[in-house]
């Protein structure tokens, strides 16, 4: 069942950031979901919102590495439970086996969380603060 969430977005390239909510897709088997606590927000997500590196779809929720609590995971999950305090890096969802992966080039990403998501598959890249 798809996930109701809020988060505030740039609708267009110079468009202040405003509420906005958004339905996230049903959980995967090898998901995480959070309740995403708190959030940075750099240069690269203003660079992503202002469009400069490359035409973007909008909206965008700008953000990543997170740190927030897990409310739901995936029945393939074995690593986190629902309460957990957990953090997530910039980037998350890589398949970790292509050359871009293999030589640590960030280019390689397929996913992250800059797009406003509050699912992650992330049993391999999230930190949990009781280890």
């Amino acid at each position: 069942m798809p996930t109701l969430v809020h988060g505030y977005a740039a609708h267009s390239s110079n468009a202040d950031l405003v509420p906005w909510s958004f339905e996230r897709r049903d959980l995967r088997p090898d998901d995480v979901e959070l309740d995403v606590l708190f959030c940075g927000v750099c240069h690269s997500d203003i660079h992503h919102v202002r469009s400069d590196w490359r035409q973007e779809t909008y909206p965008i929720v700008p953000g990543h590495e997170m740190v927030g609590t897990v409310t739901r995971v995936g029945p393939e999950v074995a690593r986190y439970k629902v309460g957990d305090t957990v953090g997530v890096g910039c980037l998350v969802d890589s398949c970790r086996h292509c050359s871009s992966c293999e030589h640590d080039s960030n280019r390689g990403r397929r996913g992250q969380g800059t797009k406003g998501s509050n699912l992650y598959r992330l049993s391999e890249n999230v930190v949990n603060k009781q280890e």
